[in-house]
């Protein structure tokens, strides 16, 4: 299965909070500048990439030195200003980083009802394939500035709740073939490997069942999703007719790896499914 991932024209890259910063809360420019050019790479060698990128909110915070507080009301509008102020700076990574092949990326923001409202769909639709038909990078993140969805963690009754869904959606609806998603975990274990030392690696999962969901563990420190959420998006994706992947971004060479078919991350395919 994995070396159909090998002739997959268009994929879905998802990156998420963690991967922007090192272990002292440092932004990881190596570990940036080390996965955008893995994206050039494979742009340059023929691929339509889609990237779903977060870590607006978590830029900003950087940004100002500022804590946040998940529990007071005040904290969502916070979220709300954070995001704001680290947008553009995370769109300033993107354009440096690809600058370096001669790429230009494009910025993308969506809420909810870019999706359930028809109109607005089928323009995002029009303008996302015209992007890639450019030799643009579309570089998606929801609107946190006016979309509280994904910033209020109560609420998941919405179109998307978080950009591992967003990322799902986007990579259903513009029929890509996979969609991989980057963290700081290799992918889905038996147990949570950072507590129980004896949690085995799953490579392969055909099928998401209730005692697959189980395994999920908590969300993870700056990200607002987690293993449920990756989980979740795996499903979309696999009911798309499409593949996911959950690898570990902080990895060097990871999606590289991902995109030559090798054995990396926990591959999401269904029984049928088929490049």
């Amino acid at each position: 299965m994995r070396n159909q991932i090998r002739d997959a024209r268009r994929v879905v890259v998802k990156l998420g909070s963690n991967l922007f910063f090192d272990g002292a809360g440092q932004l990881a420019l190596g570990r940036i500048s080390s996965l955008t050019g893995d994206i050039a790479r494979a742009h340059l060698a023929g691929r339509q990439v889609i990237v779903v990128s977060s870590g607006a909110v978590a830029l900003g915070q950087n940004a100002l030195k500022a804590s946040q507080t998940k529990s007071s009301a005040s904290s969502l509008v916070k979220k709300q200003a954070l995001a704001a102020i680290g947008q553009s700076r995370l769109m300033n990574l993107y354009e440096r980083e690809f600058a370096k092949c001669g790429i230009t990326p494009a910025q993308v923001l969506l809420i909810e009802e870019d999706f359930s409202n028809k109109t607005r769909y089928l323009n995002l639709r029009n303008t996302l394939l015209t992007l890639l038909d450019m030799e643009v990078i579309p570089i998606i993140n929801e609107n946190d500035t006016v979309s509280t969805a994904e910033l209020e963690v109560t609420d998941r009754s919405v179109s998307f709740g978080d950009n591992d869904q967003l990322s799902a959606l986007v990579m259903s609806k513009l029929e890509a073939q996979v969609l991989i998603l980057l963290s700081d975990v290799d992918g889905l274990y038996s147990g949570n490997p950072r507590e129980n030392p004896d949690a085995q690696f799953i490579p392969e999962v055909r099928e998401i069942t209730p005692d697959v969901e189980a395994l999920a563990g908590s969300k993870s420190a700056r990200g607002r999703g987690g293993m449920s959420t990756k989980l979740q998006a795996a499903r979309i994706a696999m009911n798309s007719g499409g593949m996911a992947i959950i690898a570990n971004g902080m990895k060097e060479g990871v999606l590289a790896r991902v995109l030559g078919g090798e054995t990396e991350g926990t591959l999401f395919a269904a029984k049928s499914g088929s490049l």
